[in-house]
């Protein structure tokens, strides 16, 4: 039993999904970009499977969610605009309560 040896071993792969056939039906693989790397998969099989992250280098498990990516990346590097996550001013509870005591009449 003969075990094919990968060209870069100990790193994952690094998955960029292809569509092939015709534009109204294409067809989903994802083919490693590491260099000499011949492996290429189907949507189907790559879910579960390790790969390397294109924006940090570092490995994780492909999922329903990173197939949607042309070039798949981890969940912490799928961050938000920083000025949709700043919040807007302390509240001060203080303030609330008495906002709560005018409307409840206490």
């Amino acid at each position: 039993m003969s075990r094919r040896r990968r060209t870069h071993p100990g790193r994952a792969h690094k998955y960029l999904r292809l569509k092939w056939g015709k534009k109204d039906t294409p067809y989903v693989i994802y083919k490693c970009q590491h260099a000499g790397c011949t492996s290429y998969k189907s949507a189907e099989t790559v879910i579960g499977d390790e790969c390397e992250c294109w924006k940090c280098g570092k490995a994780f498990q492909m999922s329903k969610a990173s197939l949607l990516l042309a070039k798949p990346h981890c969940l912490a590097c799928t961050g938000t605009n920083p000025s949709r996550t700043k919040s807007k001013k302390p509240v001060d509870i203080r303030q609330i309560e008495a906002n709560l005591d005018k409307l409840l009449e206490l």
